[in-house]
């Protein structure tokens, strides 16, 4: 049996998750991505002590197919993804 491997985003600055919600079922259509370690994104085990901000956004688009792409925040360079 083949498993398929995960597929995820980290930042390509300080290395954390990538954290986008796109329910725009349209193709072409966008919405802002943001690294996990952003402030604007909510964190239950966020640590004052150890815990760090990074400010990196970028952009998620809708693909026709229906799959989503993350960019950075030109649009046009993609975000690559790492496999577990």
């Amino acid at each position: 049996m083949d498993e398929k491997k995960k597929s995820t985003h980290r930042c390509p600055e300080c290395g954390s998750s990538v954290i986008w919600n796109h329910s725009n079922s349209k193709a072409g259509s966008t919405s802002i991505t943001k690294c996990g370690n952003n402030p604007a994104s909510s964190r239950i085990d966020w640590n004052p002590k150890t815990g760090k901000f990074c400010f990196w956004e970028g952009v998620a688009k809708r693909k026709r197919n229906g799959e989503i792409e993350l960019f950075h925040k030109d649009g046009i360079s993609m975000l690559r993804s790492t496999h577990r």
